[in-house]
């Protein structure tokens, strides 16, 4: 953990008001500067933060535990829908989808719009492994949270959705996302 926080440093500023000067400054960036770098590693801590008050946690991935949180919070769905919705590869959402109904998480059922595909839901099972997993992402949630004052949250939630919409935009033009 000492090792990501000697990658950071305090941020300069002073040059950001200006939007050409942030363009420029982009072309002598590091990786590690990079926002998409710093909002990875932020995500894979807040996430390691949850999996370490589960001891006892079932051996899954990351996507496995999106898919599930997706499939708790959706009606039944097909993996073209789900990949399209979590701008995520059919194929990576179809191994997690197997992974999830083997350990009998998810079921999969007959599409009835169209014979040749399925839709995905969670089971009884999922449901209460992803609403056991929520009280724990809450509770980190709450704790990291208290870093930043409402104004900060603010700020830095809007800039987020921002970032996102731009991103989904260019990408879903590029492939569908």
């Amino acid at each position: 953990m000492e090792d990501c926080l000697q990658q950071l440093k305090e941020p300069d500023w002073s040059e950001a008001d200006n939007a050409e000067n942030s363009s420029a400054e982009a072309g002598h960036m590091h990786v590690v500067d990079f926002l998409s770098y710093r909002l990875s590693m932020l995500s894979r801590v807040l996430d390691r933060t949850v999996e370490a008050a589960r001891k006892d946690d079932i051996q899954t991935g990351l996507t496995e535990k999106r898919l599930l949180s997706y499939l708790c919070a959706n009606p039944p769905t097909t993996l073209r829908a789900i990949a399209r919705s979590m701008c995520l590869d059919k194929a990576q959402i179809s191994r997690a989808a197997a992974a999830l109904v083997q350990m009998g998480m998810a079921s999969r059922a007959p599409d009835s719009a169209d014979r040749r595909s399925a839709t995905f839901s969670a089971t009884e099972a999922g449901r209460a492994y992803y609403d056991e997993r929520l009280d724990i992402a809450r509770g980190g949630q709450k704790e990291i949270l208290k870093q930043l004052n409402p104004e900060e949250y603010r700020i830095m939630s809007g800039a987020i959705d921002k970032l996102l919409a731009y991103a989904i935009e260019k990408t879903s033009k590029d492939r569908k996302c």
